[in-house]
């Protein structure tokens, strides 16, 4: 699994995660969120799927509204880019 053995090679105590997934949760995410929780990582998952039996695994669980896959992946762009700007400043 790319995403836990990433997680475990790549991150540092006070690191922050994100975590994107639409309306299905991939079984390798769902291991990294597994993982980070267990190195007792900061977890924020943006996803649209509100039925996602993962919200105890996160520090913060963010539910985008929508069933329609291009507005989420819409959604996930912005956050995104808002990310990377707020990062890099």
């Amino acid at each position: 699994n790319w995403v836990s053995e990433a997680i475990k090679a790549y991150s540092d105590h006070n690191d922050a995660i994100i975590f994107f997934g639409n309306l299905t949760m991939p079984k390798n995410i769902k291991r990294g969120i597994d993982i980070s929780k267990k190195l007792d990582l900061n977890t924020v998952i943006f996803t649209a799927n509100n039925d996602c039996n993962i919200s105890n695994n996160a520090s913060l669980k963010i539910h985008i509204d929508t069933k329609t896959t291009s507005i989420f992946e819409s959604i996930q762009s912005i956050l995104i880019f808002i990310i990377a700007d707020l990062l890099a400043n």
